[in-house]
């Protein structure tokens, strides 16, 4: 109450935020490597059954993505160098999103996910490409647990130093 008015007075509302979540995927490896996305596949992660993904091509949206993560989590990035770096991997990031393990499927290993191992799949599936027709694609195995790994390369982007 107001003393002066005798009136009840509304009390400001705090606004109550959840707590961030903090990601062991760094999602910014793929905007410092410039990675663009032309398409994306649900698809199978290996050693898996074939019938946990949709085998369905999907809009290349964070938000599409995110829908079938249920599926088992398997997805063909077919990628590019773009100037401008697709949207969709800040969305990935907000929606807690986090890589299990990425495979460059044109030379069939996995990779670290770094800004510098992208960079370097990118070269190298372009030369395989310009010899046997292959495209530029990663395979990320999605989902919203802490990956096994880490604490390894998918935090740190900068290269580590050995003593």
């Amino acid at each position: 109450m107001s003393k002066a008015t005798g009136a009840a007075v509304a009390e400001p509302e705090v606004e109550q935020s959840e707590p961030k979540k903090e990601l062991y995927t760094n999602w910014d490896s793929f905007n410092k490597a410039k990675i663009g996305v032309s398409s994306i596949l649900c698809s199978i992660i290996p050693g898996h059954d074939s019938m946990e993904a949709c085998k369905t091509r999907i809009v290349p949206t964070a938000e599409n993505v995110v829908k079938h993560i249920e599926h088992g989590g398997g997805f063909e990035f077919t990628i590019n160098q773009s100037d401008k770096p697709w949207p969709g991997w800040k969305e990935l990031a907000k929606a807690g999103v986090e890589i299990q393990s990425v495979i460059d499927l044109a030379r069939g290993k996995y990779i670290d996910l770094s800004a510098r191992a992208l960079k370097a799949t990118l070269v190298q599936s372009g030369i395989l490409r310009s010899r046997q027709g292959l495209k530029s694609k990663l395979f990320l195995h999605l989902g919203f647990e802490a990956p096994a790994a880490a604490g390894d390369d998918y935090t740190n982007d900068e290269p580590q130093s050995f003593q």
